[in-house]
């Protein structure tokens, strides 16, 4: 009898397992959007073709279909095209269009991205708190010291603790302004992480997800933090499910690294990340089964017209503004796509930053190499700004000797190859053109040695002297590697940004025109 017993409890056992409910926890995922909601180029008035407004309906269908589905970001959100920026400077009563959009969408978690920071953590604060979902970070310090967001968050569905972790590249604190940061502070992601997944595991997540703002971690870095650390938090911290990840605008459908589900959407919303974890209960815990990841790209054969209605007002508003004169300019605006010859646009961006602090030296570089400013009536519209300065960025005023000078130079020189071509590792927007020196570079001498500076300004050049040099906050905390976290020297930091002191200068061309 105890055998008969014992025989139906194994195959009752048996039974339970086999036909146990399996369920699949679907992740649907945006990064980098950067303010990208309507789908238009505002500086062509042409259609992009994606955007969140058309990736809407694929997410409603992706959610109709899918029964435990979780919508999330992985950052730079809130800026980096003409309709935030013209939100945050020109209309400030009007709530951030992509909060607006996110709110509608019912996003469920997201993580901060370095952009998020541009218009300061106040506006920052502010635009998470409107739009109704938690954001969360782990490795980001209030100036008192306090989590400026929560570390993690568990997500509920169908019994399932799906726990969440946030990371956001500590490159932030280089690439922002102490003003614009207030004293945050950026800790080490993979510390940050280790902390963040234990304190999951003591809260009984069944799965844990990373959201990160920053990539694998394969070549650039700042200083003592990585930039892009994804890798390093694998190799280090144990127990990470999967990875969703931006901030370097690549698209990554699916990747296995150390038994960790990576996966990259691409940035502006032209596609979303998918991924799937299968999990079944067994012994009453949840076991993964099996987990994948692709991307789907979005199109313009559908658009969600509620959120379209909703930002129409502030669409509009930007694209006039766009066209907005701002003065005349009756000579040639031209970038190169020559290394060793600056174009008319460098001279024209110099002389703009030059306005702010009257420095000798300005380190100029090209984001869009062979763009020409075509201008009707020989006048500078907003448009055209935004043409010469797709990445906008705040400045800074240091002061170095001209050996310092003359290094800066020799690394912009060692970008070159000997014929004088970019090498492929470098883009051209870290490539610097140092306007207000009369120098030449020749690629063919051995590095180090490639650079020879004759003046500065109608003065001499002296090794030993002083001089004042203009440059980005790209440039300065770390972008293109011409300083790092151990030689960043002591800066002037504008107060505006540097799209809103090339309008002023514009405008101030026209007052001394007219006097």
């Amino acid at each position: 009898m105890r055998r008969l017993i014992f025989i139906f409890a194994i195959l009752i056992s048996v039974f339970c397992t086999v036909t146990a409910k399996e369920v699949t926890i679907t992740i649907v995922a945006t990064t980098d959007m950067h303010g990208n909601i309507t789908g238009k180029d505002y500086v062509t008035g042409k259609k992009l073709g994606y955007g969140l407004v058309q990736a809407a309906p694929l997410i409603e269908k992706l959610r109709k279909s899918k029964d435990n589905s979780i919508l999330v970001d992985c950052g730079d959100t809130f800026a980096g095209n003409p309709l935030t920026f013209y939100r945050f400077y020109h209309a400030v009563d009007e709530k951030n269009p992509v909060v607006t959009a996110m709110h509608m969408l019912k996003y469920d978690v997201a993580v901060p991205g370095n952009h998020d920071f541009d218009y300061g953590t106040s506006e920052l604060k502010q635009n998470t708190s409107q739009t109704g979902f938690p954001w969360i970070s782990a490795n980001i310090l209030d100036k008192a010291g306090q989590p400026l967001f929560p570390a993690t968050l568990i997500v509920n569905r169908a019994g399932i603790k799906v726990g969440f972790f946030g990371l956001t590249t500590p490159a932030t604190a280089h690439f922002e302004t102490p003003g614009i940061l207030d004293g945050i502070q950026f800790l080490d992601m993979v510390t940050s992480a280790k902390k963040a997944v234990s304190d999951l595991k003591k809260q009984g997540a069944d799965i844990i997800i990373g959201l990160v703002h920053g990539g694998k971690g394969d070549k650039l870095q700042t200083g003592q933090y990585h930039e892009n650390a994804v890798y390093q938090v694998i190799e280090n911290v144990p127990g990470i499910d999967a990875i969703i990840y931006g901030h370097t605008h690549k698209e990554v459908p699916l990747e296995m690294y150390k038994g960790v589900l990576l996966c990259q959407p691409k940035d502006h919303a032209k596609s979303l990340g998918i991924i799937l974890v299968d999990l079944q209960k067994r012994d009453g815990k949840w076991e993964v089964l099996g987990k994948s990841s692709t991307t789907l790209q979005v199109d313009d054969t559908e658009i969600d017209k509620k959120i379209e209605k909703k930002i129409r007002k502030l669409d509009k508003a930007t694209a006039k503004f766009m066209d907005s004169d701002l003065g005349k300019y009756r000579h040639s605006i031209a970038f190169t796509d020559d290394p060793l010859a600056p174009g008319t646009a460098s001279y024209f961006i110099a002389d703009a930053m030059q306005s702010w602090k009257n420095s000798d030296i300005q380190l100029v570089t090209v984001s869009n190499p062979g763009m020409r400013i075509k201008s009707k009536r020989a006048t500078i519209v907003n448009a055209h700004i935004f043409k010469l300065l797709p990445y906008d960025n705040y400045l800074a005023q240091l002061s170095v000797t001209g050996n310092e000078l003359k290094s800066l130079m020799e690394h912009a020189a060692s970008m070159l190859d000997a014929k004088g071509k970019l090498k492929a590792a470098h883009p051209f927007f870290q490539f610097g053109f140092f306007i207000g020196a009369d120098y030449s570079v020749h690629p063919d001498r051995a590095e180090g040695n490639r650079v020879q500076i004759r003046k500065i300004g109608d003065k001499p050049f002296q090794a030993d002297s002083n001089y004042s040099i203009d440059l980005t906050c790209y440039i300065l905390g770390g972008g293109g590697g011409y300083f790092n976290n151990e030689n960043t020297p002591v800066a002037t930091f504008s107060t505006d940004s540097l799209r809103n002191v090339m309008a002023a200068y514009i405008e101030s061309l026209q007052k001394k025109d007219g006097e």
